[in-house]
């Protein structure tokens, strides 16, 4: 930015340009004088930039001298000043010119002043702003020359130390200035962005770092953003970097302008998704990937992520018969090395699928376009079961409950493809923590598609489907009567021949059973039925009764009626009570029994107001119910039958409605008012013939035969 970029533009000592001193670029061009003779400067062909050749003529002599002797003088002595007539490896020849010279000095001497400043700065573990001010009007001076890398010097050098948000603020603005009036190489972004993203990872910098990427790409264009991100590739090649500060790049990187729209046509996007795709996971870039939208997340899940999870043995391609414009290649004749062509071959076939399917539009809705991709990679005999778990995390690390189970729902309808058992694990785990009605129906669902799901995994899923009102007696035995393999008790260990269930499952059944007697959606009446069947279920297969069946059984068929002011059957009482003895002993059922008795004692007397606020709830219900049935049905009667025709007059499967024709259809009497000085009682009508009828109700007897 000073001697050196100055000494640079001239090529002599020449005078000082001062707007390559102020970095406003270098000097205007010399405008030639304009006359009747001048003319506009041209490219110069290649033909005329070459020298001819002195060829040896077949009489020795050369080209020039052959031309002398026919009149042609010699051509004249090429200037000084020209050295393009040298040949190139005379070039080496030359003295050194007097530039670099003076470049290198001028940028070791900023480099030397620079390094004096942060020196007498102080070992100082903090930095505010007072401290940062000098190094940072140097930067923005004279003095500051841009291959001197000062910058990035001065980041190097606040890596080990604590900075202040006043600090980061004008780190930011000066690199902006200086990205503005191009005094800083491109080089020289990579490192600086880089401190930048780990130190400024606070939602209050992340505007002023897409200012300032906007402003390096109004600056330069696009190519600023592919230079970036090739030197960042080179900074992070060595080391790696935290997901922190990778997903607050792409925070910046969605923020900016220029990288908006769709994501896999972008050159720029690919330079990136080139750098961080084989060093991390979906889900640690899951804040980026999941704003794509479908077709963009297929296709750069498959161009930069797919080429991770392929694994074939090494063989050779073969080569196609037969030129076409789609290859169908084996990834058993290819090998990792070669995986490039193998994604290149199912980018292809995923194209030509999809425009198929976006002309069939009713299936779009059915057909996503990660279901095209896993049917490609199962064609191709890869496991996608890796991927799709990957796809699964990466959904539930930002809560997008809709896009997972459309994924799900896409692989379920597709009759190549299956649910990997990992897969449905986390997908029902993720389910029942996301608190809605819906979700938790959806995992009931996910479980119902997956039979190899065992119930032991997800014990959790009946409890709370019950819970929460949607434990359907269907969904809960569905679910109770799975068995896989390891589930299975074996034979020796079995203390029943016919009891094959483990002892986790039947906690679950428990469980179960005391979540229904306790649920609030259900009605004593419905709670007993349901505490009973699970009672049913355990006695079929020779299980032993727990105390907590016991004592659901206690909850539902007894405690819960007495408490809505209800009196227990006698029959369902005892039935209850047998149980408790068995289950819990004579002496257990004994004092249950005399407090049933005691609490119903209580329920006769006639001033218990628990019983008052019964009988007064059963009479008004009453009451209240036969108003609204007297108030229906008088509606009811009321009401004028009706029948309906449609435009024909034709009933619904009764043929034509049947019209009766009358005389007057067909004479029409005419309308003739009253004259001034004619009473009511003399009025008469005529017919359509002329002929004219007396009556006194506007109808003559003729006509109404």
């Amino acid at each position: 930015m000073g001697l050196a970029a100055t000494v640079a533009a001239g090529g002599g000592p020449q005078a000082i340009d001062m707007g390559a001193l102020f970095g406003l670029g270098a000097r205007p061009p010399i405008q030639p004088e304009k006359s009747w003779s001048w003319e506009p400067p041209r490219v110069q062909s290649r033909r005329e930039q070459v020298q001819p050749a002195r060829v040896a003529s077949s009489f020795g002599m050369s080209l020039e001298q052959s031309m002398v002797g026919v009149g042609f003088p010699l051509p004249p002595p090429p200037p000084s000043s020209a050295l393009s007539w040298l040949p190139k490896m005379s070039t080496a020849k030359l003295p050194p010119a007097q530039i670099p010279d003076e470049s290198q000095k001028a940028i070791r001497a900023s480099k030397v002043e620079f390094d004096s400043l942060l020196h007498s700065l102080g070992n100082n573990d903090r930095i505010d702003r007072e401290a940062i001010q000098r190094p940072i009007t140097f930067l923005q001076s004279s003095e500051d020359e841009p291959l001197a890398q000062n910058l990035v010097t001065l980041c190097d050098w606040m890596a080990t130390k604590e900075v202040s948000d006043e600090v980061i603020m004008l780190l930011i603005s000066c690199v902006q200035d200086k990205v503005r009036l191009r005094t800083i190489a491109s080089k020289q972004l990579a490192p600086v962005f880089d401190y930048l993203v780990r130190h400024a990872q606070n939602l209050s910098f992340e505007s002023n770092l897409v200012g300032l990427l906007d402003t390096m790409v109004s600056v330069s264009g696009e190519t600023s953003i592919r230079q970036l991100a090739r030197s960042l590739e080179q900074l992070h090649g060595a080391k790696q970097a935290d997901d922190d500060s990778i997903r607050f790049w792409f925070n910046i990187l969605d923020s900016c302008e220029m990288m908006q729209g769709r994501r896999a046509p972008r050159v720029a996007w690919e330079q990136f998704y080139r750098l961080f795709a084989p060093k991390f996971q979906p889900a640690q870039l899951s804040e980026h990937l999941c704003k794509l939208q479908d077709e963009d997340l297929a296709e750069v899940i498959l161009r930069y992520w797919v080429p991770k999870y392929i694994h074939a043995p090494v063989a050779e391609i073969q080569e196609p018969l037969t030129y076409r414009t789609s290859i169908r290649v084996n990834l058993h004749t290819l090998d990792r090395a070669k995986a490039g062509v193998v994604t290149a071959a199912m980018r292809e076939d995923f194209t030509e699928r999809r425009s198929k399917i976006r002309l069939a539009r009713r299936y779009l809705e059915r057909h996503t376009p990660l279901t095209t991709l896993f049917e490609i990679l199962s064609e191709r005999d890869i496991s996608y079961s890796t991927l799709m778990l990957d796809l699964t995390n990466m959904f539930v690390e930002q809560n997008c409950s809709n896009k997972l189970y459309s994924l799900f729902r896409g692989v379920e309808r597709s009759l190549q493809l299956g649910i990997p058992v990992s897969t449905a694990d986390r997908i029902i785990e993720y389910l029942q923590t996301c608190g809605k009605d819906i979700d938790l129906a959806r995992a009931f669902r996910v479980f119902e598609a997956t039979p190899s799901v065992s119930l032991l995994a997800c014990g959790d899923l009946p409890l709370t489907l019950i819970h929460r009102g949607l434990g359907t007696p269907d969904r809960i035995f569905l679910m109770l009567n799975r068995q896989h393999g390891p589930d299975i008790t074996q034979e020796e260990f079995r203390t029943v021949r016919k009891l094959c269930l483990s002892q986790r499952h039947l906690k679950v059944v428990h469980f179960s059973a005391y979540h229904w007697a306790e649920s609030r959606h259900k009605s004593a009446r419905v709670a007993l039925r349901r505490v009973w069947e699970c009672y049913r279920f355990l006695q079929d297969r020779g299980a032993d009764i727990s105390v907590l069946v016991s004592r659901a059984l206690v909850k539902a068929g007894i405690l819960r009626p007495l408490q809505e002011g209800k009196s227990v059957p006698k029959t369902q009482m005892q039935f209850i009570l047998s149980i408790v003895k068995e289950v819990e002993g004579q002496d257990v059922a004994k004092k249950l029994d005399d407090a049933i008795w005691d609490w119903g004692k209580k329920l006769r007397v006639p001033g218990n107001a628990l019983m008052a606020a019964r009988r007064s709830w059963a009479e008004r219900r009453k009451t209240e119910g036969v108003e609204r049935g007297l108030k229906w049905r008088v509606r009811l009667w009321s009401r004028k039958p009706s029948r309906w025709h449609d435009h024909r007059g034709v009933l619904p499967g009764r043929g034509e409605r049947p019209r009766v024709k009358r005389q007057d259809d067909e004479e029409m009497v005419k309308f003739q008012p009253l004259a001034v000085d004619q009473e009511p009682d003399e009025m008469s009508l005529q017919s359509n013939d002329g002929k004219q009828t007396d009556t006194h109700d506007g109808l003559s007897r003729e006509t109404l035969d």
